[in-house]
């Protein structure tokens, strides 16, 4: 299945800007800005909006989720283009670097810790879950993290919390390495805990019945500056995030080994 995050390859691109006029993405999106549509043509009524907004709040474009009886759940995002000197939405994805999810939060509490974590629904469970922290999220899904622009973390206290599978592993180490490139302050692991299943994400919390008291005590219990802290746990439903890397080759790279060592010396 094509991946709606994807920007059009090159050959692509070349062949639709010979048929299609030029257009341009538009943010933010202005007042006089028709409608976003209520529906996908094809994928129908969605199921739930995100909306990204910029840090005053203005709409930069929207993520929708749809869910299929078949397909299962996807995501398509839709974002506001000029085409032909008309404003037009488009169920495409924004230009590189991409917009955070949450960065009107972000800009309005300089002050707390950060909470990144992956998808836009576990970032408004954090937000119910963890008073005392912000949280932001990436576009696309685990494999866009380094697509996003996360150059507003500079100076910033970070915490990962990392879906429980072996794609939320993979999303974390992206999003250490863009977190070091600029210049986060601090940069700390949420270890998910035992007996969760595969998958396992501060949404699951919400939906287990998580208090904001039993939230904070697991960020302030689970956080881990090295990889070597964490304790492969035996996993009830699932697996253990670790026991995963440890069969991937980049697990044992010099360059992952660099990266845990760059964490490993931070402090919050």
């Amino acid at each position: 299945m094509s991946d709606p995050f994807a920007p059009i390859k090159t050959d692509q691109a070349t062949k639709s800007n010979r048929l299609q006029p030029q257009k341009a993405i538009v943010m933010p999106v202005p007042d006089e800005a028709p409608e976003p549509p209520a529906f996908h043509p094809k994928l129908g009524v969605p199921s739930q909006r995100w909306t990204y907004r910029d840090a005053v709040s203005e709409v930069l474009g929207y993520v929708y989720r749809f869910d299929e009886a078949e397909a299962g759940k996807s995501y398509r995002p839709l974002c506001l283009f000029q085409v032909a000197g008309q404003l037009k939405w488009r169920w495409e994805t924004w230009s590189l670097p991409r917009p955070l999810y949450g960065l009107d939060l972000l800009s309005k509490t300089s002050d707390m810790p950060v909470v990144i974590v992956e998808g836009e629904k576990a970032a408004d469970a954090v937000k119910q879950l963890l008073l005392r922290h912000v949280c932001i999220s990436s576009p696309g899904g685990s494999n866009a993290a380094k697509k996003a622009d996360w150059s507003v973390l500079q100076g910033r206290e970070v915490a990962i919390w990392p879906d429980a599978d072996e794609a939320g592993l993979k999303f974390a180490d992206d999003v250490a390495g863009c977190l070091e490139k600029v210049g986060a302050a601090s940069v700390r692991f949420l270890d998910p805990p035992d007996d969760v299943s595969n998958g396992w994400d501060a949404a699951d919390a919400l939906a287990d019945g998580w208090t904001p008291e039993q939230a904070e005590a697991f960020v302030l219990s689970s956080q881990v500056e090295d990889a070597e802290e964490l304790e492969v746990k035996p996993r009830a439903r699932g697996v253990s995030l670790l026991s995963v890397a440890q069969d991937l080759e980049l697990w044992h790279s010099p360059q992952k080994r660099r990266l845990w060592h760059y964490v490993g010396e931070w402090s919050l």
